[in-house]
């Protein structure tokens, strides 16, 4: 698939983004969350490859409760929510949801309820808080709402990444069938897929 925002080289490895659009279009997805979205660069092509008519759902912590009101991203994460990611949605016939706050709150998952009614999540891409615990826990509270022949995919598996989710992952991986898309150089970033 076609990389349409280019500025999603800043927080992905171009060929193994474009592996995993190949897999997500593949499985036609109308439910889509995305568990941490920041800018929206990935946020584009899951709202761009969705079916029309489509329902994408962004959970993430605001920057300003995350880093504190000073962090100079904050400015531009809200312009693009705004000014953005609302566009998007409109060229694509897709509705767009944004649930603003940490992932593990109670609150994140029972706004996600009523967004999806008796609906399945198709696909999930876990991409909040690169630590072990979080990571578990973002699996363990939404992949409860898969559809089966669903997928889930989590950013930053590689060994060279920061955090652990590379330890979540090898734990996890096992009770699946599973790939591993790893083609950065230098053994950083690394998306894992779960078929559910």
């Amino acid at each position: 698939m076609k990389i349409i925002d280019n500025r999603i080289e800043k927080s992905q490895c171009i060929p193994e983004f474009e592996k995993l659009l190949d897999i997500y279009c593949s499985i036609k997805p109308t439910y889509v969350l995305e568990i941490g979205s920041l800018m929206g660069w990935s946020l584009h092509h899951w709202i761009h490859y969705a079916q029309e008519g489509a329902t994408v759902i962004s959970l993430d912590l605001p920057i300003s409760q995350f880093c504190g009101p000073q962090d100079p991203r904050c400015s531009q994460q809200e312009k693009a929510i705004k000014e953005e990611w609302p566009v998007w949605a409109k060229e694509n016939k897709t509705k767009l949801y944004l649930i603003k706050g940490a992932s593990q709150q109670p609150a994140s998952k029972e706004q996600l309820e009523k967004i999806l009614g008796e609906n399945k999540l198709d696909f999930i891409f876990i991409d909040g808080n690169h630590f072990y615990e979080y990571v578990k826990q973002d699996f363990e509270i939404f992949s409860k709402y898969m559809r089966k022949g669903g997928v889930v995919a989590f950013h930053d598996i590689a060994k060279n990444e920061e955090g652990t989710v590379d330890v979540y992952w090898e734990e996890i991986m096992k009770n699946y069938k599973y790939e591993e898309i790893t083609l950065h150089p230098k053994q950083e970033k690394g998306i894992g897929v779960l078929y559910i």
